[in-house]
């Protein structure tokens, strides 16, 4: 069947699409604090250091080129319109506001590694919720 929707749509098939860029925010986490500590970036961030003049500026444009592409799973995210479902929609509707914003703001704000941890909370919750919803007893475990 040929796929009708860009970047995916449905509830779970958005949420995993989104997730899957996640990865970056690990990768991120070593690099801020090497550079905290020894001032010293990865060879592919380091003439971009000169463009951007500062590490919160230079990290503030990672994040948000993260989020443009991680986001735009974001768009036909679908949650069902029932009553039952107004908690998850809310956690879904918070994840788009705060992740296309992110993703396609203009505004110069700058954006941390706080701010994807966000995106990252409010995805955790969202798949509890739904684990809740489908009749299982979640456990977000020690390690996540």
């Amino acid at each position: 069947m040929k796929s009708k929707s860009t970047f995916g749509k449905g509830l779970i098939t958005c949420l995993n699409y989104f997730s899957q860029h996640i990865g970056r925010f690990a990768d991120w986490l070593l690099i801020e604090a090497d550079y905290k500590k020894n001032k010293r970036l990865p060879k592919d961030w380091e003439g971009s250091l000169e463009i951007w003049h500062t590490f919160e500026n230079l990290l503030s444009s990672k994040i948000r080129s993260w989020a443009s592409a991680a986001t735009d799973h974001l768009y036909e995210i679908e949650v069902p319109k029932t009553k039952a479902w107004s908690v998850i929609r809310k956690k879904v509707n918070k994840l788009q506001d705060i992740g296309l914003q992110m993703g396609h703001d203009f505004t110069g704000k700058i954006y941390t590694l706080k701010d994807v941890y966000k995106l990252i909370e409010l995805t955790n919750e969202i798949a509890i919720e739904i684990d809740k919803k489908i009749g299982l007893k979640p456990d977000a475990g020690n390690w996540h």
